[in-house]
């Protein structure tokens, strides 16, 4: 089987260009000049631009045995897009970087692809360009500019005392995803397969965002960092305080079975769920469209005060993030 150094840089970009197709290099209404050139030539967009960027390193960010590199490619794409998301954008243009090791197989390398080509095949965008390095420690390196048609976008300071926050989907399936795989526990017939493809392929919520941004929503991130973290940042970014319900956050249905002592861990602290926290008044949040509030949870409320989080368990006691460490979330349950 081939490896790295056994082909050429430029015969390697073309048997990656070749993977992606037209359909996902090439777009005249917005792109006129993608692989090939020195830089990639973007017809500027009405509206606002977005970028952003995300690096995935080798057993920090991604551990080779239990990701597969079509796994990779797709979850690489998913995370830059996720934050395109929680301001309300939508991708247009990706650049990817690969830091490869010598005795890498190409095989790996084009499986990469493979993900990225069905990523953005069902969610829209097109690769335009990157980099291959040479690299002792394998990495892939994201950045993706998107556009908010809405001229105005979502952001994390504009959360104010009163709003209701909330969330979309389940929360900590992804990170229970990684405690499975990361234990050898694969076995689909054991396993609910929810758990292990919210951690192997996020789904970015593109249209979600859109319809939030559209409804009023000022006040949006997305969970990559975990719950309890990320509203945090919306604290601190906002100067207030949050108060999370525990009992009212949505989990699915099996967490508590496979992880009766850790599962609010998971849930709270796990990360990569890639849905999207939000915040917003009473008289927005009553007025979502229906899909909106079916497919989101109101979890709390933010106040006034300095920066941190109260939780609050169904027996009526409430904790502050500073009170308990994230080995002990279990002890709320």
């Amino acid at each position: 089987m081939e490896r790295i150094k056994d082909i050429s840089e430029f015969d390697l970009i073309t048997r990656l260009e070749n993977i992606l197709g037209t359909g996902i290099t090439q777009n005249p209404g917005e792109i006129h000049l993608s692989i090939g050139d020195d830089t990639a030539v973007l017809n500027p967009q009405e509206g606002i631009q977005l970028l952003t960027t995300d690096t995935m390193v080798e057993n920090v960010h991604f551990l080779p045995e239990i990701t597969s590199m079509k796994d990779l490619g797709w979850k690489s794409i998913a995370s830059n897009y996720s934050d395109v998301a929680s301001m309300g954008g939508r991708p247009i243009s990706v650049v990817i970087t690969l830091g490869l090791k010598p005795n890498q197989y190409v095989k790996d390398v084009e499986d990469i692809y493979h993900g990225v080509r069905d990523h953005c095949g069902k969610y829209g965008g097109y690769v335009v360009g990157g980099d291959i390095i040479r690299s002792e420690t394998f990495f892939i390196s994201v950045c993706v500019l998107g556009v908010s048609e809405s001229k105005t976008f979502m952001s994390r300071n504009t959360a104010r005392p009163g709003d209701k926050i909330a969330v979309t989907g389940e929360i900590g399936s992804a990170a229970a995803g990684l405690e499975l795989l990361s234990h050898g526990k694969t076995d689909p017939h054991n396993i609910p397969s929810q758990f292990i493809a919210a951690h192997n392929r996020p789904i970015p919520k593109i249209q979600t965002g859109a319809k939030l941004l559209k409804s009023g929503v000022k006040t949006a991130m997305d969970i990559s960092d975990g719950l309890v973290g990320d509203l945090m940042k919306v604290c601190h970014s906002s100067d207030v305080s949050a108060t999370i319900e525990l009992d009212r956050i949505p989990i699915n249905g099996d967490l508590k079975n496979y992880f009766p002592v850790d599962w609010l861990k998971l849930v709270l602290g796990g990360g990569e769920d890639y849905e999207l926290l939000f915040t917003a008044p009473v008289p927005i949040m009553t007025c979502l469209p229906d899909d909106l509030k079916e497919s989101s949870t109101i979890i709390g409320i933010i106040n006034n005060g300095p920066p941190e989080i109260i939780l609050s368990d169904a027996n009526g006691y409430s904790h502050t993030t500073k009170d308990v460490g994230w080995d002990h979330f279990q002890t709320l349950k």
